[in-house]
């Protein structure tokens, strides 16, 4: 609810007099549902001791299926509460149902798959009052208008927030809202935004106790289609739009479902979430990417975007959020019909100012205000530039969608009885009416696409090719009739799988079928190549046929053409190096690695770091002052070298601290001890994880040894580092 000036309530209310909502014998209650995230699903909520359901196209319940607990638990009133999704359903469809044994029949809508009637409210409230509140809480008439919006039969309802105001009329209002909406929603499906009284901190004029009302008690009870979660939605957010977890306190236990979308016949719907921290720039672009998928759907006429908070409204005091008006401004100017020809967002609908208003288009866009659902009504502003029409009496938007017109109706609700002469209209009256147009592009034609591949382009002489043949139809809500496919071989390959075609001389054909759009058909063909000489061509035609001629659409493509050019055989490829090391790792042993670089080195295997499998060797300086320490192959894995053969080396290290400097030597020796040549490769840590250590050095002489050392030329006293995964090869 928005910060505005109400009339002040002198009393109960003597005129006119109210439908009493008719008490359900019915042992389960808070019966609703909604969208899933496709036309094929649908969500069914309840809260009761039953966890069955059975449903079906009539009452003889063809389908039974078992609900489970929400995984968001409610806190307002206990439960059991259940949840189910049910799929397979056919769009646009009445389905009956059951809870229970024997329950009451109730019906739900999946998703229209045309045309269809869709009604939108918002700022709503309930029937139950506790006499402690303020008389504002006392709203007997939203008996009359739920059973106003049942009489009507939309196809589903929105509802943009603010549903229960239990943070100003008392907790019992939760659950008393999810039974008042029962004569709509246990006939269609509903479709929720938050607005800002779901998690609002409790009024003054509340009941004593009442607590900050909490996502968990509307999050448990509705799951957006498609849902989305703002950035500051986080799995530890403990307040809004989080909550504590009941198992966790430290944990949110209402994580995501902050908005969503979903399509409901040629419309694409997306629900805006509250102006929690980056929540606007976040949805807008998300919005966009939907928006940009939507423009390329041509089954897509229209872009509706709805939530609380409005993007327009007369009554400025703390009713319109910038963020939100910014984001819905810069996509009306890219995707709505002012900007682009063929421009689909049109409509955005804002709740949260208790009153109904129409501007002209805003951005492209038609901005309205509908948040008369039921609470107290607010002062009647002045029109502010751009307003075409406002009422200060309850009302709720009704559209009725047909092909690419969408005619926008305000109809009168109940009278407001502490100012029965605010704007005064007879019930279900249309109080004003706008139609909108939605684009909807010429019938699209299919469009083929042709690809032949055999995955290589240098075949050698007898070797076995596999093509694989693409036929697609690229255009949307279109098919390609009776398709089908025939490739012509080359002289020199000779069929050896036609995996299902028909073969006929050089040509295979296969019957592909029909195609709708944004599918494929693919078929194979392996065979061998018999013949040839290097350099020669080998090409394979594939050519697509179709009965009702969709070859000579515009973009279609029915021919293709794999080429590829016989290859020279290579040379065999040189052997593999030669690994002299056989103890790489130190899995088992400490075999050829315990030589010490000098007497103040101290080598060990340990099973607490290692680079390759679960050991390491671990150097250590054992001595009282800083030094070289190391280790040394013992033997020597190469015990006799080739002249000018390369021998390359490597190690990985690690250091215990920064900043030492571990170096890796392979030292020829002759056999009476001297050295006939060595290299050296360095490495200065500057952190203490795993690094390489690689050399090359080239042998001067026949019939000497290699030595392999790691050491460190500084180690600081009963300092270490760490060496695995030695290597030493040669050609």
């Amino acid at each position: 609810m928005a910060t505005v000036a109400v009339f002040a309530l002198t009393g109960p209310p003597t005129s006119p007099t109210f439908t009493a909502q008719a008490v359900s014998q019915e042992a389960n209650d808070e019966i609703h549902s909604s969208f899933g995230d496709t036309a094929d699903q649908m969500r069914l909520y309840w809260h009761g001791p039953d966890s069955q359901l059975s449903y079906g196209l009539t009452t003889a319940y063809t389908n039974s299926v078992s609900a489970s607990a929400p995984a968001i638990t409610p806190v307002d009133t206990a439960g059991p509460f259940w949840r189910v999704t049910l799929t397979g359903l056919t769009a646009g469809t009445v389905y009956h149902y059951q809870i229970g044994v024997g329950g009451p029949d109730h019906t739900f809508r999946s998703a229209p798959a045309g045309d269809f009637i869709w009604d939108d409210i918002g700022d709503t409230g309930t029937t139950y009052y506790d006499p402690s509140t303020a008389n504002g809480c006392n709203k007997p008439w939203m008996s009359d208008v739920w059973a106003q919006l049942a009489a009507e039969h939309p196809a589903f309802v929105t509802h943009g927030g603010d549903l229960s105001y239990a943070n100003t009329c008392g907790v019992p209002n939760v659950h008393q809202f999810w039974n008042d909406i029962a004569p709509v929603s246990t006939q269609t499906g509903m479709q929720f935004a938050w607005g800002n009284h779901e998690y609002g901190p409790a009024a003054a004029s509340a009941p004593a106790g009442t607590p900050t009302d909490s996502m968990a008690n509307y999050k448990s009870r509705f799951a957006m289609s498609n849902s989305q979660t703002v950035p500051v939605d986080t799995p530890s957010r403990t307040t809004q739009p989080g909550c504590p977890s009941p198992s966790d306190p430290a944990a949110n236990g209402c994580f995501g479902n902050d908005w969503g979308y979903f399509t409901a016949g040629h419309v694409l719907f997306i629900s805006e979430p509250e102006p929690w921290t980056n929540a606007y720039p976040d949805w807008q672009v998300k919005a966009d990417a939907l928006m940009a998928q939507a423009e390329a759907d041509p089954g897509i006429y229209f872009i509706v975007t709805y939530g609380h908070r409005p993007t327009y409204s007369s009554q400025t005091t703390n009713s319109v959020n910038l963020a939100l008006q910014t984001a819905v401004n810069s996509l009306g100017d890219k995707y709505s019909p002012a900007a682009r020809p063929d421009g689909k967002y049109v409509l955005n609908v804002g709740h949260h100012v208790h009153n109904g208003e129409v501007f002209a288009p805003q951005h492209g866009v038609v901005s309205v205000v509908n948040g008369g659902g039921g609470s107290e009504s607010s002062t009647r502003p002045v029109p502010v530039a751009g307003s075409l029409w406002m009422t200060n009496h309850f009302e709720h938007m009704q559209a009725v969608v047909s092909d690419n017109q969408m005619r926008l109706n305000f109809i009168c609700g109940p009278v407001y009885p502490y100012n029965p002469s605010q704007d005064p209209c007879t019930q279900n009256s249309v109080l004003y009416s706008t139609t909108l147009t939605g684009f909807k592009s010429t019938p699209a034609l299919a469009q083929i696409a042709t690809s032949i591949d055999d995955g290589v382009t240098a075949p050698l002489v007898g070797a076995q090719l596999t093509y694989t043949i693409s036929v697609a139809n690229k255009q949307p809500g279109t098919t390609a009739l009776g398709t089908s496919v025939s490739v012509t071989t080359p002289v020199n390959f000779a069929v050896t799988d036609s995996r299902g075609g028909v073969i006929n001389g050089n040509t295979v054909t296969w019957n592909t079928g029909d195609i709708v759009g944004g599918q494929s058909a693919t078929v194979t063909l392996v065979g061998q190549l018999t013949s040839g000489s290097p350099g020669d061509t080998v090409s394979t035609v594939a050519n697509v046929q179709s009965n009702a001629f969709e070859c000579q659409n515009a973009g279609s493509i029915c021919s293709a053409t794999d080429t590829d050019t016989i290859a020279q055989a290579p040379p065999p490829p040189p052997p593999p190096p030669r690994q002299y090391v056989t103890n790489q790792s130190v899995e088992s042993s400490l075999t050829g690695w315990t030589g010490l670089y000098n007497s103040f080195s101290k080598s060990s295997r340990i099973s607490t770091d290692s680079y390759d499998g679960a050991m390491s060797v671990q150097v250590v300086r054992n001595a009282t002052s800083r030094g070289p320490a190391g280790c040394v192959s013992k033997p020597n894995w190469v015990t006799s070298t080739v002249a000018g053969t390369v021998y390359s080396g490597s190690v990985w290290v690690r250091s215990q601290v920064a900043g030492q400097n571990l170096v890796l030597e392979l030292r020829e020796r002759r056999p009476d001890g001297t050295t006939a040549g060595y290299k050296q490769v360095s490495l200065t840590s500057t952190d203490t994880v795993w690094h390489q250590l690689t050399i090359s050095y080239a042998a001067a002489a026949n019939g000497n040894s290699l030595r392999f050392a790691v050491y460190g030329a500084d180690i600081a006293p009963q300092n270490w580092f760490h060496m695995d995964l030695m290597s030493l090869t040669s050609p």
